[in-house]
């Protein structure tokens, strides 16, 4: 199998089934209390998922329901009111309503008004679960037939605003004054969940929550407790029944979505390249600047601090053997400390001709992480660069180096993209980063630069009334310290990635906390997913054996704190120990390969955006950034006048026949251009690669309103973007000149409430790329794919061993019916052939396929001793085709004193245009003709200022066949 690296960063997050429409049910073994399951609605039928009803509640039984939330009407007038069911009241507007069956009442409702609904049924009679069928609630209007009330009208409740004075569960009933009895579904903090519940645990399975029974741990479900006085028991910003529920940000790690588990970003700034140049300014001297790259990591702090206190070898618990040491040096995930790679033999100061006494300024080339639980969008790091253990210099990011989003395992640029030059003081891009001698030396001598992250600004995520995920005035600050000052750290080094988990502890000097106490194990097992199996634990289906070399670290204090439990308890079993606020515990799996270890030039690229995905952007800003020689030159966000009003699938802004757009400014003013250095400008001479990557873009996607109009304004595609990343699997073809990615969705297999339907490889493809299969063949764009084509299929290496494992374990063998999932990345690239239709060689003074041409006889040789043909326009005639329907490439190579504009027409009908810079340009551009005419007539205008002749050297035409 032909297998090219693909890398992409984003971890795997759940899927979110939660939607903003429908009622939320609540139902009840008797007279509206002993609450049995809490189950959502889609519309007015009424009832719940009867999935693993009848293998683990079937012989569970419910007297009385209740549905609680909001309706929103699509019309004014006056509505009636009924249901099927024999014993049913509706509170709807401030007023209690009978309907019984056979009754209706009417009820006067404005549209787009948002009112408080709340139904409830009392049967005279318990009915088994599994028999159960619900109710169905009407509405009619003098508009509108006798329809069961549609899903777009029904909203849940806001389980965000737990000071709402109607409560989630109310302590009274609509068939009676009477309050309930005392203590029944008592829910203290109002967020949806009793607090007998909360306290003795409780699960969700297919989106029905119930009070949790020893037997489901048997069905691979699990057991969450919370604290029944706080509606956030973790203190992020999403309450305890909205994490359970799936009512969040689907980007969050499915980890977070336990009550005790807080949804939290830790964001980093790690270092991959070092730039170092003996100028403040850009000069074209070749000996004041070289880059290095490196090596970084953000656990080996820790070890270091641990090397010089001693271990204990243990055993017990999750890891049958492992060592615990103390750090005095313990560290946060969040300070990242780099070394210089030599592979020159040179350092520094030796190449750049630096002494005592003079300074050097640094370029460091940077990758945001997050090793939290939680996303962040438009996140601004404030990072200390530290040398020497000397601080540097503080910079928050500038307005280009600002992310978009930035997801729980990930880094902004993604893996694959070249990184941010983070090279200038401040936000007007004026004052370099110096360093003294002495640092300069340390760096030279392998001594570490660390880059520590003091602080971030940026939102995050949640749904509003509309049901759309919106991070406007969501700001994650509020939230950081008190997550900071209510939970113990846990961190996990595994495989080169670090992840950390903030697990609320009590606070064990205020007796009114209710929060759950933790043992290690419990707080280890859901801070990583750990699952137990026959007394193993295994993590992402890797069991932890004996074998497994396992260090686990602990700052002083928990060290303290673990030690004095022990002694005072019977097994010494330190995985018993009580987890407490402020702990720090970090555990680290050993594996086989460790590294611990004065001209000055500008450039004005000429650009066009191009979008390969499958749905438009309008008002689309990218984030640029430009890599020569592997180095990242200068990271820019598009300033206004490069702000691109909209941009279709497949297409590009500026379009076709449009000039590009010049991308010679670094800052919104247009008023720093773009330099570069000599080594930079000689890179590009010899045919190195000026790479643009788009790191991240702005923009928004279109919805039709309430009258029907196509909007933009507040649909900011942000949000979107990373979940989209996160929750599917990526799918690439590359087909005669065009490349289009289709990201197609796949479910969670590491969770069992997640029904996304599976897709195999074959299925994907068809679907992606709307193959068509006729009589057992395979069409795309109504050309047969035959056994004859050249197709080459690339994937990353995770997709390659995820599909050779399940080859593995099929009869066929077929690769086409391996399953997809999250995170793979799949490239179909349709090798295409050309059949030489018309060529113009004025070199060689020879031409094929032409009936005629004019403005291309002018033919005389240059001072380099090559011939060409001087002129400002031309036109030919191809000679009869058989059949001239298909793509075709059009290259011509053109030589200009003065700055230029080509404009190619097809008919008279332009098909390209573009503007270059005085100089010699071999280009090529691709068209569709739909075979109207046998023959091709093009024209092509060179058009400059002062009307000078170009020259031309060489015209061809080619036909692309798949």
């Amino acid at each position: 199998m032909l297998v090219s690296k693909i890398e992409n960063s984003v971890k795997d997050s759940n899927k979110n089934y939660f939607t903003i429409n429908g009622l939320m049910g609540y139902y009840f073994e008797n007279d509206f209390f002993n609450l049995s399951i809490i189950s959502p609605t889609l519309d007015g039928n009424l009832t719940f998922s009867k999935e693993d009803i009848n293998s683990i509640l079937g012989n569970k039984s419910i007297k009385s329901a209740r549905w609680i939330g909001l309706i929103k009407p699509s019309i004014t007038g006056e509505y009636v009111l009924s249901t099927n069911s024999s014993n049913c009241r509706i509170e709807l507007n401030g007023e209690i309503f009978n309907l019984s069956l056979n009754t209706s009442n009417t009820v006067n409702l404005i549209k787009g008004n948002v009112y408080d609904i709340r139904i409830e049924q009392l049967m005279s009679e318990n009915q088994l679960l599994k028999n159960y069928e619900g109710i169905k609630l009407y509405w009619e209007t003098s508009d509108i037939i006798k329809e069961i009330i549609p899903s777009e009208v029904l909203l849940k409740p806001n389980y965000s605003n737990t000071n709402e004075k109607s409560k989630f569960i109310p302590n009274n009933t609509l068939f009676s004054n009477a309050k309930l009895k005392a203590n029944a579904n008592r829910d203290t903090d109002r967020d949806g969940i009793p607090d007998e519940w909360e306290i003795n645990g409780y699960t969700v399975m297919n989106q029905k929550a119930v009070a949790w029974d020893d037997k489901f741990a048997a069905n691979g479900y699990k057991k969450y407790v919370s604290n029944p006085f706080k509606p956030c028991t973790a203190n992020d910003p999403y309450t305890d029944f909205e994490k359970v529920s799936g009512q969040i940000d689907p980007s969050v790690s499915m980890v977070a979505r336990d009550p005790m588990i807080s949804a939290y970003p830790i964001v980093g700034v790690q270092m991959e390249r070092l730039v170092v140049s003996k100028s403040e300014t850009i000069t074209g001297d070749s000996t004041k600047s070289m880059s290095k790259s490196t090596s970084h990591s953000s656990t080996n702090i820790n070890t270091v601090g641990a090397e010089v206190s001693g271990s204990l070898q243990l055993a017990g618990g999750i890891f049958p053997v492992f060592s615990m040491s103390a750090s005095a040096n313990y560290s946060h995930t969040w300070q990242n400390t780099s070394t210089v790679d030599d592979t020159t033999g040179e350092s520094f100061s030796q190449g750049l001709s630096i002494n005592t006494g003079e300074s050097a300024y640094i370029n460091p080339n940077i990758r945001y992480y997050n090793t939290g639980t939680a996303p962040v969008y438009n996140v601004t790091p404030t990072t200390t660069i530290v040398i020497d253990k000397q601080s540097v210099a503080t910079i928050k990011g500038q307005e280009s180096l600002i992310g978009d989003y930035l997801n729980p395992g990930g880094t902004y640029p993604i893996i694959g993209e070249p990184p941010m030059a983070l090279n200038t003081m401040d936000q007007f891009s004026s004052r370099l980063i110096p360093i003294n001698y002495n640092q300069l030396k340390s760096i030279d001598n392998g001594g570490t630069v660390m880059l520590s992250t003091s602080q971030f600004t940026g939102n995050f995520a949640k749904y509003n009334s509309n049901g759309n995920l919106v991070t406007d005035g969501n700001n994650w600050g509020p939230y950081l310290g008190t997550i900071k000052s209510t939970t113990a750290s846990l961190t996990l080094s595994f495989s080169g990635q670090t992840t950390q988990v903030a697990v609320v502890a009590p606070n064990f000097s205020d007796p009114e906390d209710k929060t759950p106490k933790l043992t290690l194990e419990q707080a280890l097992v859901k801070a990583f997913a750990l699952e137990k199996k026959n007394g193993k634990f295994y993590f992402h289906g890797l069991e932890i054996s004996k074998n497994e070399k396992i260090q686990v670290f602990l700052d002083s204090n928990t060290n303290n704190d673990f030690e004095n439990q022990l002694k005072n308890t019977a097994d010494k079993d330190i995985m018993h120990c009580i987890i407490k606020r402020n702990m720090n515990i970090l555990v680290k799996v050993i594996t086989f390969k460790e590294n611990i270890s004065s001209i000055n030039i500008y450039i004005n690229p000429n650009i066009r955006y191009y979008n390969t995905g499958t749905a438009p952007v309008y008002n689309v800003t990218p984030t640029t950034t430009i890599v020569i020689d592997k180095q990242s030159v200068a990271t820019i966000k598009g300033q206004e006048s490069l702000i691109g009003d909209y941009l279709n699938p497949g297409g590009t802004y500026p379009i076709i026949g449009e000039p590009p757009m010049a991308l010679n400014t670094m800052d919104q003013f247009s008023s720093r251009l773009i330099p570069i250095n000599y080594n930079q400008l000689k890179s590009i001479d010899n045919g190195g690669t000026v790479m643009l990557s788009t790191s991240q873009f702005t923009g928004n996607f279109a919805k039709y309103n309430s009258n029907g109009n196509l909007v933009t304004d507040g649909n900011n595609w942000g949000p979107y973007l990373g979940t989209i990343k996160s929750t599917t699997a990526s799918l690439t073809l590359s087909f005669s000149g065009q490349t289009t990615q289709v990201a197609v969705v796949a479910p969670n297999f590491s969770d069992p409430e997640d029904k996304t339907p599976k897709l195999t490889l074959e299925q994907a493809l068809v679907k992606a790329f709307a193959l068509e299969k006729k009589n057992g063949k395979f069409y795309f764009h109504g050309l047969e794919i035959s056994k004859n084509e050249k197709i080459q299929v690339f994937l990353d290496s995770n997709t390659n061993n995820d599909f050779e494992n399940q080859l593995k374990n099929t009869a066929d063998k077929d690769i086409m019916h391996c399953i997809i999932k999250r995170n793979m990345n799949i490239l179909v690239k349709v090798i295409t052939f050309k059949e030489n239709i018309s060529s113009i060689n004025i070199i060689n003074d020879t031409n094929f396929g032409v009936q005629s041409m004019t403005g291309l006889s002018n033919r005389s040789k240059g001072q380099d001793g090559i011939y060409r043909a001087a002129t400002t326009a031309f036109s030919f005639k191809s000679k009869e085709l058989k059949y001239p329907e298909g793509r075709y490439r059009m290259r011509f190579v053109i030589q200009s004193y003065e700055p230029f504009t080509c404009n190619f027409k097809l008919f008279n009908n332009l098909i390209y245009s573009s503007s270059f810079d005085k100089g010699y340009y071999d280009e090529f551009f691709y068209f569709y003709y739909n075979g109207s005419k046998s023959f091709f007539n093009i024209s092509c205008d060179i058009i400059n200022s002062i009307n000078r002749l170009s020259g031309v050297f060489l015209i061809e035409l080619d036909k692309l066949i798949i």
